[in-house]
């Protein structure tokens, strides 16, 4: 039985499950990244988590989650709790409609980005940091992940 999801975020219903791939981070370590949706709240909200493990050590160098909902607008927003950003607001920007681009701002004037878009079989996450009003934006992840279980166990 597919889970119930509120009107607008149907749209990431193919993402349910749990994806991982390798990627790069900002250092240009080799990491194996892992994000997982999940509806919550009978559907009203995502949980989204997310990790990235060096691919050497197995060691874990960041793990997050958020929980996905709509605004009063009926646009996404997302709170973000990590290691690497705290606790973080941040809301839809227009910039790829096949997929979904969240920004918030960390503190000050640095603004921390995520972009995931669908391909096929693939979810590709990159994330960035900028710096200023036209900051250059700084590269911190990238992935290109596979799903490896479906919402349910499928």
């Amino acid at each position: 039985m597919q889970p119930h999801l509120r009107h607008e975020l149907e749209r990431f219903r193919p993402w349910l499950g749990h994806w991982r791939g390798p990627g790069e981070i900002a250092d240009k370590r080799a990491v194996m990244i892992e994000i997982a949706f999940a509806p919550l709240f009978d559907g009203a909200a995502l949980q989204v988590s997310s990790a990235a493990f060096d691919i050497r050590s197995g060691e874990c160098i960041s793990a997050g989650t958020g929980f996905w909902g709509v605004d009063a607008q009926g646009k996404l927003a997302a709170s973000i709790i990590s290691a690497g950003t705290g606790a973080l607001l941040m809301r839809e920007v227009p910039e790829d409609p096949p997929g979904v681009c969240i920004e918030g701002v960390i503190g000050g004037s640095v603004r921390f980005t995520v972009a995931l878009v669908p391909d096929g079989p693939t979810l590709t996450l990159t994330t960035r940091r900028s710096e200023g009003y036209a900051g250059v934006a700084q590269p911190v992840s990238y992935a290109v992940m596979r799903r490896t279980q479906a919402q349910g166990g499928r």
